[in-house]
């Protein structure tokens, strides 16, 4: 079962959005790391956070809700898509 990754910064200054699908399972776990082991983000209890967070990474696996990790400095979000693109091993599948 395949999961994405969708990776954005939606502020007026620099709006940036990056989105990878169909990432395994393993792939989605080596992923999780990166953000968990990271202090410059924050797992939300709320996955409707997305409407009041403009800096975030959503991980959705098979339909269920997804997880949502926060950031406070937009520089992070530019950190983390170049991280999930060397931990995939490629670019995302839409980048706007």
């Amino acid at each position: 079962m395949g999961a994405t990754i969708t990776i954005t910064a939606d502020t007026d200054e620099d709006p940036y959005s990056a989105f990878w699908a169909n990432v395994s399972e393993g792939d989605i776990e080596t992923v999780e790391q990166h953000f968990t082991g990271s202090p410059d983000w924050t797992l939300s209890s709320d996955p409707t956070d997305i409407r009041v967070f403009t800096l975030f990474a959503s991980i959705e696996v098979g339909g269920r809700a997804p997880r949502l990790y926060l950031a406070t400095d937009p520089e992070m979000v530019d950190a983390a898509a170049d991280a999930v693109e060397q931990l995939l091993a490629r670019g995302p599948d839409s980048l706007s």
